[in-house]
């Protein structure tokens, strides 16, 4: 960590955001070796923040304007407030709440930058190609171990770096990621203006980000993907086009998912893709089963327990025993902040879902703006669905998703293409066109 923290300081400041988005690709890996704290986002972020704070002259004005900062302060403030008051361990989750900081700091920086609208299409081009070189490594990682994600090693300092066991942490935030990106992709590739931000071959990209999230055998993914997936088709007054998008979508999934079953290299793990699958299949509908029951017993747990602290909570991090298993956004923040925390995040996600629909309907009419303000809608869609079963509301690739989508939303901007959305193609239009 010393040494990303000596990197990111010698680092021009105009870098900076690009490393840090960079850096947000590995929080999963590496917090498998050293913890909470070994996330490299959080020391490039704390970088960054500094040096947009001594940097940028308007930085008061930009967190003025930010409209996602004041819900966010009242958060962060609930959460050490109640970790100091109410926590059975205070180190502990006055320590996790203090943490909080290290994410939103960088998130207000990043945002402000991403008001320049060229900045903006050079960070999100980039923040795609990170995605696509990430979906990659974790097809090839599955291929490599037939063991449906990338296999890495627990290393327990507590017992002097000894190997206590190894993670799939590709199941876990890698699916949740491979699924906004599929969204936003699908939402660019079918608008002749956004489609340049992928580059070349897009068809094939979103193709990859499909396969990716399929194999991450997330079933929030899978369901935030169908999700985000109808708020597009809407909001591009496809009426009905949703299941053509989601044909499109299956049938590139189960194609390459049969071509693996076919391989004799599929059968060195445990099972074949599909096996695995009809697994996670079939837990999805006995939500008893597996995974699920964990859930349950949290909010359960959550519920129960708030009552106890019904006002601001009992602090991050302090229901032992449940703790990683609290996995809904809402029920979280009612149990960690209490009823103060519950309006925050109510307001983080309202005032988001807001300002997308005032820009769709205010904003131009076309061009490159006016499809990722749709993108990027209808990904953070299929984020607020993921949420409902899973808590990435603490993690650095959220907030940066949410920062390009806010960018947006706030950005004023003229129309920049010939090609009108009523004149877009959509994707299976645009796929058959092609070919």
């Amino acid at each position: 960590m010393a040494v990303l923290a000596a990197i990111a300081i010698v680092m021009p400041y105009r870098r900076l955001p690009y490393l840090f988005i960079l850096s947000t690709f590995f929080d999963k890996f590496m917090l498998n070796y050293g913890g909470i704290n070994a996330r490299p986002s959080y020391v490039i972020g704390g970088v960054f923040f500094a040096k947009w704070v001594f940097y940028d002259r308007s930085r008061f004005r930009h967190l003025k304007e930010n409209p996602l900062v004041l819900p966010m302060v009242v958060l962060l403030a609930a959460n050490v407030l109640a970790s100091i008051l109410n926590a059975p361990d205070p180190d502990k989750s006055l320590r996790l709440a203090l943490l909080s900081v290290v994410f939103f700091a960088p998130f207000a920086a990043l945002t402000a930058i991403l008001g320049d609208r060229r900045k903006y299409e050079e960070l999100l081009s980039w923040y795609v190609g990170l995605g696509l070189a990430s979906a990659l490594a974790g097809i090839a990682a599955y291929a490599l171990f037939a063991l449906g994600g990338i296999e890495t090693v627990m290393i327990s300092p507590e017992l002097g770096g000894r190997i206590v066991g190894t993670q799939h942490s590709a199941g876990d935030h890698f699916g949740i990621q491979m699924c906004t990106l599929f969204v936003l992709g699908v939402a660019l590739v079918a608008d002749r203006g956004g489609r340049r931000l992928l580059g070349r071959v897009p068809y094939l990209k979103i193709g990859v980000f499909a396969l990716a999230m399929f194999l991450s055998f997330k079933r929030s993914a899978w369901g935030g993907a169908l999700g985000g997936l109808l708020v597009l088709d809407l909001l591009r007054r496809h009426w009905g086009a949703v299941l053509k998008h989601a044909f499109v979508a299956a049938a590139l999934v189960l194609a390459a998912a049969a071509a693996w079953n076919l391989a004799p290299a599929s059968y060195r793990g445990p099972g074949s893709a599909m096996d695995r699958a009809d697994q996670r299949y079939q837990e999805f509908l006995d939500f008893s089963n597996g995974t699920g029951a964990a859930r349950v017993a949290g909010w359960e747990a959550a519920l129960r327990l708030w009552t106890e602290h019904p006002i601001i909570g009992s602090g991050t991090g302090s229901l032992d025993g449940y703790q990683s298993w609290i996995s809904n956004v809402f029920v979280r923040a009612l149990y960690d902040s209490g009823l103060v925390g519950l309006v925050a995040v109510v307001l983080i996600w309202g005032t988001l879902f807001w300002k997308g629909l005032r820009a769709y309907a205010r904003g131009p009419s076309s061009g490159t703006l006016r499809a990722c303000v749709i993108g990027l809608l209808a990904a953070s869609a299929a984020l607020f669905v993921v949420n409902m079963v899973d808590d990435e509301f603490l993690l650095s690739l959220f907030w940066v998703q949410i920062a390009f989508a806010i960018a947006a939303f706030t950005m004023r901007g003229e129309d920049d293409s010939r090609t009108s959305d009523a004149n877009a193609e959509s994707l299976p239009e645009a796929v058959a066109h092609a070919a």
